[in-house]
């Protein structure tokens, strides 16, 4: 229990070695994503795809396809929604979805004038 808690309290992290390298992380969090107590970055991965609205727990591989079954995420929404009034904002890394931020726009125009040179 105290490993769960431990793990919880430092959730943000478990997430970044989600995104990093078996060599970033070292041996110890690599056994453990290994044996899936940690979230494994191919699991993780999933939670970016398009749409992006499932496997929102960054801790473990365990817990995600009960969560998303029971559709605790999007019950969660719509519960906010009509609570207080709370909506999903669009993503705009999606195509066509709202309005990409002018700094994506500008770094997008950079990469299309390097990859031109």
């Amino acid at each position: 229990m105290w490993l769960f808690a431990v793990i919880s309290a430092n959730a943000n992290q478990v997430h970044k070695w989600s995104h990093q390298t078996c060599k970033e992380n070292g041996c110890i969090v690599t056994f453990l994503q290994k044996i899936r107590l940690l979230q494994t970055p191919y699991h993780h991965a999933v939670h970016h795809t398009n749409p992006k609205n499932v496997r929102y727990c960054p801790i473990t591989n365990f817990v995600n396809p009960l969560l998303d079954r029971l559709n605790l995420w999007s019950g969660i929404e719509w519960i906010l929604a009509r609570v207080i009034g709370l909506h999903r904002q669009p993503d705009t890394s999606l195509p066509n979805n709202g309005t990409a931020p002018a700094w994506l726009l500008l770094l997008r125009v950079q990469v299309a004038k390097q990859h031109a040179k």
